[in-house]
């Protein structure tokens, strides 16, 4: 799989880039957080001058199939059931559960 300039992934990616996808996302984090306001930190934060916002680090993952797709869609819509938010995904309001019942995608 290519990486392009534009990209569904990365609308705004600039030309530039080389779709190195951390540095990509160290960029995006990074710009965000400084627009937020300071908040109490821990003494970790504060020794890696982190803002203490984001998970540390990620877990890249290529979908490969519309079985693995799928599987990733219900592993969204189900987090908030799962760590006890809500008891159907449908209860959770910021889920794209909504778009993708409206869509027909959601059996």
């Amino acid at each position: 799989m290519g990486c392009a300039a534009g990209s569904p992934a990365l609308p705004l990616a600039p030309a530039r880039w080389d779709c190195n996808y951390s540095t990509q996302w160290r960029l995006i984090k990074a710009r965000f957080s400084r627009g937020l306001p300071a908040g109490p930190l821990r003494g970790s934060h504060v020794a890696r001058q982190e803002r203490g916002i984001w998970q540390r680090r990620f877990w890249e993952h290529h979908i490969r199939h519309d079985e693995d797709h799928a599987a990733h869609l219900r592993y969204c819509w189900f987090n908030p059931v799962k760590h006890g938010y809500v008891k159907r995904p449908e209860d959770w309001p910021y889920s794209s559960f909504h778009r993708d019942k409206a869509a027909g995608k959601v059996a």
